[in-house]
């Protein structure tokens, strides 16, 4: 198990130091257009790549250790499945309260102001809200429960 251990702490460092790495050079690096008022950051691309890597690296990674968590122990599916569900029952909430109504926007001609994708981002900020009061619910009865116990 130490080398696991060692090996895990070794990965997560390398993959600090890149991200550091990458802030570093987008943040004070040099830019495209250095005399402009709002200058791109020339390694603004990488780190977006970078970004969305490491996001469907962990994805893939909990999903593989959770299909091998239910694959060596099944009666912890059972919790698994529940937390789908609900999971599933909170977006569907979420999706139902959304509004996908087209915004009027004064000067914008683009093609994102449609009802599909308008109800998306409602659904993302309603599961934002949600997921920000448990968070914080969580944490007073954790504390709470600590003061009783």
């Amino acid at each position: 198990m130490k080398l696991v251990e060692r090996i895990a702490n070794s990965v997560m460092y390398v993959l600090m130091i890149i991200s550091v790495i990458l802030a570093a050079l987008t943040m004070f690096g040099p830019s495209e257009n250095p005399g402009a008022e709002m200058a791109t950051p020339v390694y603004l691309g990488s780190i977006i790549n970078w970004t969305v890597g490491m996001l469907v690296g962990a994805i893939l990674l909990v999903l593989i250790f959770g299909l091998i968590q239910i694959i060596s122990n099944p009666g912890s599916a059972i919790k698994t499945l529940i937390m789908l569900v609900v999971t599933a029952v909170v977006i569907g909430v979420c999706w139902s309260m959304s509004d996908g109504t087209p915004l009027h926007l004064i000067g914008y001609e683009g093609s994102d102001n449609v009802p599909f994708r308008l109800q998306i981002a409602d659904t993302g900020i309603y599961l934002f809200y949600i997921m920000f009061g448990l968070s914080i619910v969580s944490i007073v009865a954790t504390e709470v429960y600590q003061m009783f116990k």
